[in-house]
């Protein structure tokens, strides 16, 4: 049974790698939904007509998860993909021109039953005792994860268990797909890949949530992840000491041009950094100019407050320097 986790994991004991330095490598995309049953005969296959669908938001939901996903897999040229839907291997005539259209947040808000998990990550209807056998799919369920077949590790993007609701959006799914793909193709020896995955992020505006703790178990066995592990290193390096210069160069330096998370911060920080700087240098350019009493005593708030947010770097060693000499 896979863990309810939304990180990346084996899908054997433990956290190891299920491969090494294996090349190339394939994607399983596998979708559980509940089934809103019709009143006669069997549910409708995956691939009919939206408008033979409606009222079961489940399906409509899953239609455009799937087509989302596949909408990512094609714009990053990515094509060593399956796609399971409730146990079934779609074809690729499944999902073409299919609409990635998601039901209204009304009707996606958790539409059936409730359940609650167990601790062994089975479900059961609230206030229920836990059943030995649950049919599939389960009840109330809807669950999109994403595997690596040849190293045996995956990613629950979403699952309704955790957000008590349906995807809203492509966003959801994306945001979590991209950090995957970059460990994939990094594992796989395929830069290309990670240079198109970085490419759409950035184009999208999604920074990508993947921080060097994700990668650090793949540093060894992975020179791609290796190197660019290093480069989150350095920018949190950069972070903590507090040098605005040695924050942009690292920034510049992160492999791929990846915008992740910690870069973002990286940036918020380098802006609030180089506005104290500023500060510091606008006060001594008064004093130069020859306004020493007001000069200095913005020198001293200026110092004053960057020394709060952890400042270093030569405008910082300039401006305590003439505060030791004025005093």
């Amino acid at each position: 049974r896979r863990s309810q986790g939304t990180g990346y994991q084996s899908c054997g004991s433990g956290y190891q790698s299920g491969g090494s330095n294996v090349e190339g490598g394939f994607i399983l995309l596998e979708l559980e939904h509940a089934i809103e049953r019709r009143t006669a005969g069997r549910p409708l296959p995956f691939s009919k007509a939206a408008e033979d669908r409606k009222g079961d938001v489940y399906a409509q939901c899953a239609q455009a998860c799937v087509a989302s996903i596949c909408n990512l897999f094609r714009d990053v040229q990515f094509g060593r993909y399956s796609v399971v839907v409730n146990r079934r291997i779609l074809q690729q005539k499944d999902w073409d021109c299919i609409p990635t259209k998601y039901p209204p947040a009304s009707a996606a808000s958790a539409k059936g039953a409730r359940f609650d998990l167990d601790a062994d990550g089975g479900q059961r209807k609230a206030g229920e005792r836990r059943q030995p056998n649950v049919r599939y799919p389960r009840p109330g369920s809807f669950e999109v994860t994403v595997y690596d077949s040849v190293r045996a590790e995956h990613r629950v993007l979403f699952s309704k268990y955790k957000h008590h609701r349906l995807p809203a959006g492509s966003l959801e799914l994306v945001r979590a797909l991209l950090p995957f793909l970059v460990v994939f193709a990094g594992q796989s020896g395929d830069e290309a890949l990670i240079n198109r995955v970085s490419a759409y992020a950035l184009e999208a505006d999604i920074p990508m949530e993947l921080r060097a703790e994700d990668i650090q178990r793949h540093r060894q066995e992975s020179l791609l992840l290796g190197v660019l592990g290093e480069a989150m290193d350095e920018l949190q390096r950069a972070v903590d000491v507090g040098d605005p210069e040695l924050i942009n160069e690292a920034i510049d330096a992160m492999p791929h041009e990846l915008r992740t998370v910690g870069v973002v911060e990286a940036e918020e920080r380098l802006e609030v950094l180089s506005a104290l700087e500023a500060a510091i240098e606008d006060a001594l350019s008064n004093i130069e100019s020859g306004l020493v009493t007001s000069g200095i005593a913005q020198l001293r708030k200026a110092v004053e407050d960057a020394q709060g947010h952890g400042l270093s770097g030569i405008s910082m060693l300039r401006g305590e320097e003439y505060l030791k000499l004025a005093d």
